[in-house]
């Protein structure tokens, strides 16, 4: 099997540019009164990280944005089902059971409580003094453009993190969906990612029914820091994937039902940083095979 190609060569496509928003007017503070200042931010819920076991020895920590929706929606509670059994998941509690997504509009306080845990000695800094952790961030949808995009560059301009802690070693992007946009532009502080996505939508996907509808993926884009694995479930139409919810064929993985295959395939991502069986895989988006092969385990020794 080919190894995945780095898409550096691809970041000559994308279209550079940004805008700059004018500073809106401050009130001026009342002579001798003193002024509360109002934190933007709601206060940060309550958070613990769970699945404390470490990744070859080394600490770990996972941080999931969810889609659009509940939490409590299939979709949402599958990708936290697969987050859930990932290693040091940062879990938000203010609900009985924890969560182990965070929302669309909680991301940041997400990432608040990730770099917070990796301070391991307290001093306000993320860096070469506290231990080195392995960090993997996941995202389903919109999730997954945060996952992608925002969260990283947030990462790596928090300035409470050192340059060589600001590393995502792990991302799964599932279907990320941003009608506005031609291409994913994985941040550069990402080591491996795995997209998953369908450049078709199937009869019978859900997303046919929404607004600007169906909702298909754009494309990709890493740099040379980045080894990505780009996958499209429209090239394997006759090929059956178990889920939790039974057994699916490719036709008929839709943007609603697709995050119920991760539980496995995302852990092997996650956790161990490789892909997943070939079986349980569909092709790379340039129509060529993924997935490992699945070795038979060796034969017991002759009497």
């Amino acid at each position: 099997m080919r190894a995945p190609i780095l898409a550096s060569t691809l970041l000559l496509m994308a279209a550079p540019g940004c805008t700059d928003k004018p500073t809106p007017p401050q009130k001026l503070a009342t002579r001798g009164v003193d002024q509360p200042t109002a934190d933007p931010r709601p206060p940060a819920p309550p958070v613990e990280i769970a699945n404390h076991k470490p990744v070859n020895g080394r600490c770990a920590r996972t941080l999931c944005v969810a889609g659009p929706g509940a939490l409590t929606d299939d979709a949402n509670r599958d990708l936290g089902e697969m987050c859930r059994r990932s290693r040091g998941v940062v879990r938000h509690c203010e609900d009985q059971p924890c969560h182990s997504v965070w929302s669309l509009e909680s991301w940041e306080q997400g990432l608040d409580a990730l770099i917070d845990s990796l301070d391991h000695n307290r001093d306000g800094k993320v860096d070469a003094l506290d231990e080195a952790c392995q960090i993997s961030v996941a995202g389903w949808s919109r999730g997954g453009m945060i996952a992608a995009e925002a969260l990283p560059k947030a990462l790596r301009e928090d300035p409470r993190v050192s340059e060589d802690r600001a590393i995502i070693d792990h991302l799964v992007a599932i279907v990320p969906w941003a009608p506005e946009r031609e291409h994913v532009e994985v941040g550069d502080n990402v080591r491996k990612a795995w997209i998953y996505r369908h450049t078709l939508a199937p009869a019978g996907d859900c997303s046919r029914a929404f607004a600007g509808g169906p909702w298909l993926s754009p494309a990709p884009i890493c740099g040379p820091e980045t080894t990505c694995w780009d996958y499209d479930f429209s090239l394997e139409p006759e090929l059956a994937f178990l889920s939790r919810r039974g057994a699916r064929s490719g036709a008929e993985i839709g943007h609603c039902i697709i995050t119920a295959l991760f539980d496995i395939i995302g852990l092997d991502n996650m956790i161990h940083g490789q892909e997943a069986l070939a079986e349980q895989l569909p092709h790379y988006s340039n129509g060529e095979h993924g997935g490992r092969v699945h070795e038979p385990p060796p034969a017991p020794d002759e009497p």
